[in-house]
């Protein structure tokens, strides 16, 4: 088991294997609207049952993993070489 997955097992252990859109945004800290908006945008992959949203906790997860592994690809390349660093406007 890597250190992501004992780490996400950690923090998910007290949700159920199928969480709602309330219980998402609780348990990523985030508000309701913006995780409608990651269920929408397909981020977070999700099954519709009438009105209300249906997330596997394992998607939850790859999106947690996948939302870590960019950052850290992303602070590698910025501390690589912080002279060719430009500001836009």
């Amino acid at each position: 088991m890597n250190e992501l997955s004992a780490a996400s097992n950690t923090i998910f252990r007290n949700y159920p294997d199928v969480i709602t859109l309330s219980e998402l945004s609780e348990l990523l800290n985030i508000s309701t609207k913006l995780a409608a908006k990651l269920l929408k945008e397909e981020k977070i992959y999700s099954v519709k049952v009438g009105r209300e949203y249906r997330i596997a906790k394992t998607s939850v997860m790859a999106y947690v993993g996948d939302s870590r592994v960019s950052r850290k690809r992303c602070v590698v390349n910025v501390t690589s070489n912080p002279h060719t660093l430009t500001l836009r406007k």
